[in-house]
């Protein structure tokens, strides 16, 4: 009944950790997709207003039609971005038991700084919580105790049962209304159960093996994730932030001095590609940051 229990939690913290990485995954992308329209927003207006001035004839055509290649390319990786979360969403919604079809935004409360200054606890307190909480190393102790349980069992099965019982004849013996006190037993010659008793204590040294592959497993796993993450607190900072911000601001800048012609195309062009890139590998640190809690919270087996 232990062990079922056991094995029933290990399931529902696989699952849930499923969900939630979908979930983060969703939240990922829905920041992908907030940079691609910021950007397609702004070009968009961009690729309108110089259509008028192509008409107008103070534009040139092959300048016009890099500006909308530009802006295809943009609505082009944004489907590509929004095909991936179609998967993700059915999943979430089968986890979940959700049969509608309404789109399921998650929503993550968080303070990003509080996030890339956290102190977490040692490797070593971390591994006795995992112990403690982690069903796969309760039910590796369980299988333990069984088996442990299981060499005491075959041992008692070696002793004989001696049965003991009353015996009552009416006529059949040398006086009427015999009663008698039956006491029985077998003799354990040739079988002394010494066979199940070896394979038992065998039984106990390989669930042994395997207990102690699962505390270093749990441990490697732990001293994995805690690495992962204070990697992505180093390089989640501050600073990355700032520059971000600047970024944006430079972004307008840059859109306002080609409209005014003090840009060129090419120079435009080359921006507004390292704009993306930059943006987007912001929110795929910030993204590696977020899964790599939840990875240490996963091993951890409890939130920390």
């Amino acid at each position: 009944t232990t062990l079922s229990q056991q094995q029933f939690d290990d399931l529902l913290r696989t699952l849930r950790y499923t969900l939630y990485n979908d979930l983060l995954e969703v939240s990922h992308l829905q920041k992908i997709k907030k940079v691609y329209n910021a950007e397609i927003t702004e070009v968009n207006k961009l690729s309108n207003a110089m259509d008028l001035l192509l008409s107008a004839g103070n534009v040139s055509l092959k300048d016009n039609l890099r500006i909308k290649a530009l802006l295809f390319n943009l609505q082009n990786e944004l489907v590509i971005s929004d095909a991936q979360q179609i998967t993700l969403q059915s999943e979430i919604k089968l986890l979940l038991n959700n049969n509608e079809t309404k789109f399921i935004t998650p929503e993550l409360t968080y303070k990003f700084g509080t996030l890339t200054t956290q102190v977490v606890p040692s490797l070593n307190e971390l591994v006795q919580q995992a112990l403690l909480n982690r069903p796969d190393a309760k039910i590796a102790q369980t299988t333990l105790i069984l088996q442990n349980h299981n060499l005491i069992y075959q041992k008692a099965l070696a002793k004989p049962d001696v049965s003991v019982g009353i015996e009552y004849d009416q006529r059949s013996s040398y006086i009427n209304n015999y009663v008698g006190l039956a006491v029985s037993l077998p003799i354990n010659i040739f079988n002394t159960n010494q066979g199940n008793i070896a394979a038992a204590k065998i039984s106990i040294q390989q669930q042994q093996t395997v207990t102690d592959f699962t505390t270093a497993k749990i441990k490697s796993d732990i001293n994995t994730a805690l690495t992962k993450f204070t990697f992505y607190q180093s390089v989640n900072n501050r600073q990355q932030l700032d520059f971000s911000q600047q970024y944006d601001l430079l972004f307008s800048n840059m859109l306002q001095s080609y409209t005014q012609r003090k840009l060129s195309l090419l120079e435009f062009i080359d921006f507004m590609d390292a704009y993306k890139d930059n943006k987007l590998k912001l929110v795929e640190q910030h993204n590696g940051l977020i899964h790599a809690i939840e990875d240490l919270n996963y091993a951890v087996g409890t939130d920390i």
